[in-house]
């Protein structure tokens, strides 16, 4: 049996972004409500969204077992530890990504200083914009 969570917004009011239209990110947040609101505006956006999962063990579990993933959206702080073991297994595996997070630059280890870096909370359009960056 499939451990896969996905979550697919389904409206007669969807406004396609070109840019993020079908692809499958990857939601790692521990706050449900911050969580929930990049699940509803990407998913009314036609992004597919593969969690959201509060916990490394559950995201890495996820990418075991997802057949195609785009994009990845990842609280550094995820209930006292860190989420950097997902971002490595994404840079190794070529998958872009980005951190989210109350806390400034200085929390990232070196490796992923040049990564992007938003800070909570995200507005949609600043999302939009960013997420396009990526895509």
């Amino acid at each position: 049996m499939s451990n896969l969570q996905w979550v697919t917004i389904l409206s007669d009011e969807v406004e396609r972004w070109p840019d993020l239209y079908g692809r499958t990110i990857l939601i790692v947040e521990d706050e449900f409500y911050i969580a929930i609101d990049f699940v509803e505006v990407l998913g009314r956006h036609g992004a597919v969204m593969l969690g959201p999962v509060p916990a490394c063990d559950e995201a890495m579990m996820l990418l075991d077992q997802s057949p195609r993933l785009d994009l990845a959206i990842l609280d550094i702080n995820l209930r006292g530890h860190s989420v950097f073991p997902v971002a490595d297994r994404l840079e190794k595996s070529g998958i872009p990504f980005v951190f989210v997070s109350g806390y400034d630059r200085d929390i990232l280890p070196e490796r992923f200083r040049n990564r992007e870096l938003w800070q909570k909370p995200v507005a949609e359009q600043g999302l939009r914009q960013m997420l396009s960056c990526l895509a």
